[in-house]
């Protein structure tokens, strides 16, 4: 039974060394699907990750990609990408979204962010609901892939959340 004010708790396993050998550890958390809300009559919810130095740069790469399987049919209508500490002067952070389903591998030419990456440079959130060129159609069971793509100058010790708003068919 759908309930709007429900948190959907997801599990998930987070390397926090960003690559294959790192150490793994599973997590229990509503921070990648949060509660879904009632809005003009279609439900809305977010669909996110957080990327965690915990002391160094925070990496770059592939190996930073996080996927998360889509629970519903919407349209993406928004970005947000924020710090628990300001970007510095001189500090940025990328993050590219991608999209894929079974019939086809999660690739840079699944690209759904166009030239829109949600990007920081001096600010501690950045909030987009125009979304220029994005491809903003999801289904059920779509594979949604953030990673990052650049950083300068961005401290492990800052969080950086990225999350999506998606109005549900």
């Amino acid at each position: 039974t759908y309930a709007p004010s429900t948190t959907i708790p997801t599990v998930y396993l987070v390397n926090n060394a960003g690559n294959w050998a790192g150490t793994w550890q599973l997590k229990v958390s509503s921070d990648f699907m949060s509660s879904s809300t009632a809005m003009g009559g279609l439900a809305t919810t977010t669909i996110g990750v957080t990327y965690d130095g915990q002391g160094a740069l925070i990496t770059t790469g592939l190996s930073t990609m996080r996927c998360i399987v889509s629970k519903y049919a919407g349209t993406i209508n928004s970005f947000t990408i924020q710090t628990d500490q300001p970007v510095s002067s001189n500090g940025s952070i990328e993050v590219v979204v991608l999209k894929a389903n079974g019939s086809q591998p999660v690739a840079d030419t699944n690209k759904i962010s166009a030239n829109d990456n949600p990007t920081l440079s001096n600010q501690s959130i950045v909030t987009d609901t125009t979304l220029t060129g994005w491809t903003t159609s999801l289904a059920v069971g779509d594979d949604v892939c953030f990673y990052v793509t650049s950083t300068v100058a961005v401290v492990g010790t800052t969080v950086v959340d990225v999350n999506l708003g998606i109005k549900q068919n």
